[in-house]
C-alpha cells in the first residue's frame, strides 16, 4: 500500500504510456514465451535484444573498473575467466583489471578505502563475506542488488548461509558508479 500512497500517475506498459506499440508488442511477447517456458536467461536475452533493436536502451559500452587482490595463481585464473564471460556477454566493455597486489588483500583494502573517501570509487571491488563491509558505509557507497540476485537465480544458487554473509541491510553491494557486482 505504500505504493500507492502518492498521487503520482505512473505510465504503463500495457495500456502503450511508457512504450511505442512496437516495443509493447515484443515485451509482451517475450513475457508470454518467458511464462510458457520458464527460461529466464532466454528471456533476459530477449528483452535486452529488444530493448537495443527498438532504441529504448543502448548496449552497454564504455569501461568497467574491477577491483580486487587477485594477482596470482588460481585466483586470477578465475578473475580472467569471469572477464572472459562478461566479455562474451557485454563485447563493447573494456574491462579495467585495477588489482592491487600484496599483503593479502591489506594492501587493497587501504587504496580502497582511500578511493572511497576521496570521491574515487572503482565500478566494482572485493571484500571478504561478513561484516567486512560495514566498515565501507554500505548506505553511502553501496546499491542494493537483491533483484539481480533474484533474477540470475543466485539467491537460490548460493547456499542460504552464505546469501546472509554476504547481507547487509541490502544484498551484497556494488559501488555507486557503473555498478556490477562486488566479487
Amino acid at each position: 500500500m505504500k505504493d500507492w500512497s502518492s498521487n503520482a500517475i505512473v505510465p504503463s506498459v500495457a495500456h502503450g504510456a511508457a512504450a511505442v506499440e512496437k516495443w509493447a508488442t515484443v515485451y509482451k511477447d517475450i513475457l508470454t514465451t518467458f511464462a510458457t517456458k520458464g527460461d529466464v536467461a532466454a528471456a533476459q536475452k530477449s528483452l535486452q535484444q529488444a530493448c537495443v533493436d527498438n532504441k529504448s536502451c543502448k548496449e552497454l559500452s564504455g569501461k568497467l573498473e574491477m577491483f580486487s587482490w587477485w594477482t596470482a595463481g588460481g585466483e586470477a585464473d578465475g578473475l580472467n575467466e569471469m572477464y572472459k564471460l562478461y566479455k562474451a556477454a557485454n563485447p563493447k566493455v573494456e574491462i579495467v583489471n585495477a588489482t592491487v597486489a600484496g599483503g593479502a588483500g591489506t594492501n587493497a583494502k587501504a587504496v580502497l578505502s582511500t578511493r572511497l573517501t576521496g570521491g574515487d570509487p572503482p565500478d566494482s571491488f572485493q571484500l571478504h563475506a561478513g561484516l567486512e563491509v560495514e566498515k565501507y558505509e554500505p548506505a553511502k557507497y553501496l546499491q542494493p542488488l537483491d533483484s539481480l540476485y533474484t533474477s540470475q537465480g543466485w539467491d537460490k544458487a548460493f547456499p542460504k548461509d552464505l546469501i546472509s554473509l554476504l547481507s547487509t541491510r541490502i544484498t551484497f553491494g556494488a559501488c555507486r558508479s557503473t555498478s556490477t557486482v562486488l566479487m
